[in-house]
Parts: C-alpha cells; structure tokens; sequence
C-alpha cells in the first residue's frame, strides 16, 4: 500500500475511534469515575468484611470503549495480615508475613514466610495443614490454598451469585474479583525495569517517581501445576504434570497493578488508540487460534515497550496505522524468540504456560500477514462497527460523535450509582438490625471523609443517599409500631436533603404521605415538580448494554470543563429511581409492597436473572422518579381540582410511555419501570372507583412486562374481590380471555 494510502487510512482510522468515544475527554472521564468508584466502594462493609478495594484494569485505565464491553477487575486486600522484605521492617500486626525468593521459586513469585505465632487465624475453617506448609528449611510458609477458603467465603457471603475462575471469582458476571495480600515495598525483581537502559524519552521522571512509592500485591497465581490438552481428531487427552503440589501452594505471584496504571496514565492519546486497536485485533483475528491464552496483557506490554523503544513524534493521528505496525512487529519479535518478557518484573517470560512450541510458528504467520497487508483487517473489525464506519458507504444507523459521547457519560454516570446500588440491595438481604449497622456504618465512613477527600462534592451525594436510607428504614419502625416519627429521623432526613436529590425527596414526601401529614407532603412534591427541568432525563435499574436513548445535550463548555465538573453538572441533570428496601416498607404507600414479591413463578426467576448483576433490585420497590410524583400528590391531595390534576398527569405519562414501548421495543422489554408506573395508576383508577378499568390498565402492564410483574397479584385481588360481589365478573372475564389468548407470555429463555 502507497504511504499516502496508510496516511489516509491512519486519518480516517483516527476519526472513527474518536467517534467511537477514544478522547482525551472521555478517556479521563472514565478514569476520574472509576477512581471515585473505587473510593465509594470502601465504604462498602461488604468490601471492608475483606479488606482493601481497588479497581485495576482497562475500565480504570480508559483502553476500552462500550463495544469492548470490559469487565470491572477489582483487587481486595487483605488488611489483617502484610507482608515486608525484612526482618526489621516487622509491623506491630499479630500477622505479619516476610517475602521469602529463593532461586527455585516460580518466575514472578515468591513465598511468604509466617512470623511470629498465628493465633485467631482469619477465615480459620480448613485444616492447619492446607494453610500452611513447611520448606526444606524448616521454615513455615503460608499455603495459598488459603485464599481458596475465602473465595468459597466470598461465595457463600454473596448468595452463591459468583463463580470462581483461577485466582479470580466472576461476581453477577459483573467483576472479576482477585484476593491479595499487599507489601508496602517492591522487591528488587519489581525495580529491575526503572534504572534498564532506555532512550529515556518514556516514561517520564514523574512517573518513575511515583512508581518508586507503589507496594505490590500477592495473589494466588493460578493454574501453574498442570497442563491440560485434548485432540479432538484422536480423541485422545494430555496432561502434563509439571510441578509439585506442596511447590505450587507455596507460591505467590507478585502483581503490580497500580504501577501499570500510572503507566497507562502516561500513555497519550494516539498511544491509548494503538492499545486499543491492539485488544480488537487480537479479539477479532488472534483470539479464534489461542482463545485467551494470548491476552490483552500481552497486548499491553507489547505496547509498552513499543512506546519506550519508538520516537515520540510517531505517535500522531496521521501515523496511527504504522504505530499499530510497530507493535505488532514487537510481538512477532517476541514470537520468534519465543520469550515475551514483562514490562516491569524482571526474570518473566509470559509465554510460558500459555504457548506451545507448535503454536508460535501460526502466530508469527498470522502476525505476518496482518503486517504485509498494512493492517487492512482493520476494515474488516466488528467490535463497535468499526469496519461499517470506515468503508465508504456507513450504515446510516451507526451513533454519531455526539451520540457516542452521550451514551459513554451516561453509562459511567449509571457505574457509579449502580455499583452503590448492588450493594445496598446485596446488604438488604440481612436482618434489619444488621441492615441498619451496615447503612451507619457507610454513613459514618462517607461523614469522615467527604470533607478531606478530592471526592467531597460527590461524596456529599452519597452521604445523603445513605441518610435518607436510615431516616427511612427507622421511620418504617415507627409507623409499623404507630409511634411518632423522633426528631433523630427527622434530623436525618434533614441531613438527606441538603443537595435536593429528586430520589431523596420524594422518599420524604412518600414518609409524610405514610404518616398523613398531608399538607407537608404536598408542599414538597409541589417544590419537586418545580426542580425537574426539561434538559433532566431518568435513569432506570432495568438497564442492559443495548439503546438508551437520552434526553441529555451537551454544549462546546463540557470540552473545556475538568472531568470532575463534568461529571457533577451530568450528575445534577440525572433523575435516578426512588428505592425502598423491604426494611423501609411502611414508608411507601402500602399498595407498592406488592412489588417486592414480584417474582411469582419459576419463569419468573429465569427471567430476572437476564438483568446480570442486579438480582436482587427485584426483591425491593423501584419506581421511576416522575410517575411516583405524580402517584403521591394523587394520594396527597384532598381536593378535586389537585387530585384530578395528578390524575390526569400520571395518565399522560403513561400514554406518553406506551407510545414509545409500541415505537422502540418492539416486543422486548424496555429500560425503565413502566410497568410500576401502569400499576400505580392502576390503583389510581381503583381509588376512583373504577375497577374494570384498573383491570384493563394491569392486563397492559402484563402485555409489555410478562415476568416479574406484580400486576398479577392486583389482578388476583380484584378477581378475590368478585367473590364478595364488588365488581363486574363479565368485564373482567372478557379482558382475561383476550389477555390470555391475544397475548401469551413468550418464553423467559427468549427474552433479552
């Protein structure tokens, strides 16, 4: 191909990734989010039960884009026991472990040697023997068997909800979680790369300064005893046993993490493009040949080196094709030497374990190809319609720039709130005592720091969120036991409403309408009509990776703001769900308990495990903010003129709604919680006295939201009330039989 072939190429190349979200914009949004993310989540008792919570990988990093769909890589560290590299570096901890490399030790690993007697042994529930072993020296060494018992913990702890994958368990297949122990010092096979000869251009000073700061962690290392093949054509099965089991489980591989960030961090823009370029060509041309044994951290430290080796004035737009060039060239370099060396532990092939001999010959072939053809394959890549986009005739339908932007900021606005969520819906499983202790406690860790955190806007955020929960779930007491609401609760729900929530303040009013204090309530949703503006837009729970559509527009000032004011003005836009857990009940209007029993039959539960990672929402009362408004002043307002406002208000809503269910959906389910909100005024039309139309408005929630719908149990109670004479059985027996046979459920295994 002519240079100014791949120069037009490496444009055009430029401009799609940039379409597809690959800026500078977004890249430091993305990181700022899950770095803010990451903060929230230690505040989690669940995170803390087991130590230290870090997020690690490409979603932190900002090498990925919606269309890679990356998993969270998240590392929880243990805090009962650390490790040093000397004797005199020994902390005042009853577990302290000391880093013990030895010649035999496996490359990238190390020992851990017990100092000290280990008395109240954490996760004590296996045999002394598999937690510990003895080496040739009589020294005691900790067996990392041990993190198997907490993987098994982890599992137990979280419903079973996670399955285990090497050193890692795949949580509602949302995270990959790793267990790790953390040293505070590098050891000397992790500083090896800082003082290696290099042009010196990269990285730069400030970041090996910073690198020189980071602790490494150590993990279980995997899979390293045995090899395992089968050939299909023979039928015959391999095993090769390569080392003992008593060596393996003194193992422990020492992982870098937060170095590789600071790296990736010093990356530039056409850098971070050429990574990902990398990740999708192995995806979509390397990965049909090794599946995952050569992964996207080969990928990564390919680039690395690449990046230190090349000139920096490569790395621009117009020259983006030959920097993808270059590294591959450094990864058939790599293949024909057979040795992929780690960018920053010494004495590592990565290789090894993963390639066989007959393997590396197809590689460098398939690498070759893909350089002589000068990277044309790019034309044929899927993943976020990539090939679609470069050729001359795009389909039409493909998101715009703006689109893609819009989407990228909502999905990681969504990330922030979504993962709180999980866990508030994990915890509310416990008894309500401990439901409660838990909520103080996040309460308490988000009071402490939010005034000396970076975070402290954000924080704030979540403060309240935590407040209003405990203001909510101790007035429910009060009203179960009919006592008053204490000025305790009322302070709380004080301290809730400082920033003015929608969410925060509805769950108020919906407290003041429980407790009849009418003229109150209708008050504060008057003052909450009036906050909702026309450029906000709702988010919903019941959300997967495909087609949300947003209200929200951004202007020329977003591209000049920091990443932390951008996500706080998109923040402020967002009108998030209101949610009760079953220990805040009798703070929402009774009728919507009917909701947390949703799940009625086994089709049911199959159903809602489609929603990956949010089980248990399902198990608590979501509403969308705006039909809630308008179903409380409905219930609040003791006037006609107000109550027919209301009513006329959440009619139009739902007309408004079940345009775009018929439009868009197309039969599928919609984001959202239309179908609580049909409910609602489904009940509005019963409290008017007119239940066959109640009847009908439950039988379309059914059509549009066949599982997990709590309409059937409305339709159960209106059919129990004909049996004491209080409504018309033909109506109501015409519109089942037509239910039943215009409108069958389809198959839970078809749904989205």
């Amino acid at each position: 191909m002519a240079t100014d072939s791949v120069k037009e190429l490496s444009m055009k190349l430029s401009e799609v990734m940039e379409d597809i979200g690959v800026t500078e914009e977004l890249i430091d949004l993305r990181r700022y989010t899950y770095s803010l993310n990451e903060t929230i989540a230690r505040g989690n008792i669940t995170c803390t039960l087991f130590g230290l919570y870090h997020i690690v990988g490409s979603q932190i990093e900002g090498s990925t884009t919606l269309g890679m769909k990356s998993d969270n890589d998240e590392v929880v560290c243990n805090t009962s026991m650390i490790a040093v590299l000397d004797w005199s570096e020994r902390r005042n901890l009853m577990h302290t472990l000391l880093v013990v490399k030895t010649p035999l030790s496996f490359p990238q690993c190390c020992s851990l040697q017990i100092l000290g007697q280990i008395s109240g042994f954490p996760f004590n529930t296996y045999r002394a023997e598999e937690q510990f072993l003895y080496d040739q020296k009589g020294r005691k060494m900790l067996s990392n068997k041990r993190f198997l018992q907490q993987i098994i913990l982890v599992r137990l702890y979280m419903g079973k909800r996670c399955e285990q994958n090497g050193p890692a368990i795949t949580t509602d297949n949302r995270a990959d979680l790793v267990l790790a122990m953390y040293c505070p010092s590098l050891h000397d096979d992790c500083l090896t790369w800082m003082t290696r000869p290099r042009p010196g251009h990269w990285p730069k000073q400030e970041t090996l300064k910073q690198a020189k700061q980071c602790g490494m962690f150590l993990v279980h290392p995997g899979m390293i005893r045995h090899y395992f093949s089968h050939d299909s054509v023979r039928g015959v099965g391999y095993m090769d046993k390569q080392f003992a089991d008593e060596y393996a489980s003194a193992q422990w591989r020492m992982s870098i993490y937060k170095i590789e960030q600071l790296l990736l961090f010093d990356l530039n823009l056409v850098q971070m493009k050429t990574l990902i370029l990398l990740k999708r060509v192995r995806k979509e041309f390397l990965k049909e040949i090794l599946e995952d044994r050569l992964s996207t951290f080969h990928m990564k430290t390919t680039l690395l080196f690449t990046v230190e080796q090349y000139p920096e004035d490569i790395w621009r737009n117009d020259n983006l094709v030959k920097c993808v060039l270059y590294c591959l060239n450094t990864v058939r370099r790599f293949l024909k030497r057979r040795i992929c060396p780690h960018y920053t532990v010494d004495h590592v092939n990565l290789f090894s374990l993963k390639l066989k001999v007959h393997e590396f010959a197809i590689l460098i072939n398939t690498v070759t190809a893909l350089i002589n053809s000068n990277l044309q394959c790019v034309c044929n890549l899927r993943m976020d319609n990539i090939g679609n986009r470069l050729s001359a005739n795009p389909d039409g339908k493909l998101s715009t720039r703006k689109g893609s932007r819009l989407k990228i900021v909502l999905d990681l606005i969504w990330e922030s709130r979504v993962s709180f969520m999980i866990a508030v819906y994990n915890n509310a499983l416990l008894t309500t005592q401990h439901f409660e202790y838990v909520i103080e406690q996040w309460r308490d860790f988000f009071a402490d720091i939010r005034n000396e955190n970076e975070y402290s806007s954000e924080l704030l955020l979540y403060f309240e969120t935590t407040s209003c929960i405990l203001a909510s779930l101790q007035a429910s007491k009060c009203i179960e036991n009919r006592q008053h609401i204490t000025d305790d609760i009322a302070r709380l729900y004080t301290d809730s409403l400082v920033s003015g929530q929608i969410p925060l303040l509805l769950k108020y009013a919906s407290m003041l309408v429980c407790t009849k204090r009418f003229e109150g309530a209708e008050a504060i949703l008057e003052k909450i009509e009036m906050m909702i503006k026309p450029d906000m837009f709702q988010f919903a729970v019941k959300v997967d990776d495909s087609g949300r559509i947003s209200e929200l527009d951004s202007d020329e000032t977003t591209h000049r703001s920091t990443s932390r004011e951008n996500y706080l003005k998109y923040v402020s836009k967002a009108i998030f769900p209101v949610e009760f857990t079953r220990h805040e009940i009798n703070s929402a209007p009774f009728f919507l308990q009917y909701e947390m029993h949703r799940t009625i039959t086994p089709d049911d539960d199959i159903a809602r495990r489609s929603f990956k990672g949010l089980l248990n929402w399902m198990d608590c009362v979501v509403s969308d903010a705006k039909p809630f408004l308008y179903y409380l002043q409905f219930l609040a307002s003791k006037s006609f003129e107000k109550q027919e406002e209301a009513f006329l208000k959440l009619e139009s809503y739902c007309n408004t709604i079940l345009r775009v269910v018929i439009n868009e959906c197309q039969g599928n389910e919609c984001q959202g919680h239309f179908e609580t909100a049909l409910n609602m005024f489904g009940h509005v039309l019963e409290l008017e006295h007119n239940k066959p139309l109640a009847w009908y408005m439950y039988t379309v929630s059914i059509r549009w939201y066949a599982y997990n719908n709590a309409a059937y149990w409305h339709l159960f109670r209106l059919l129990g009330n004909y049996v004491y004479k209080e409504t018309n059985y033909l109506t109501m027996l015409i519109s089942c039989i037509f239910l039943l046979n215009e409108h069958q459920r389809p198959s839970p295994n078809r749904l989205p």
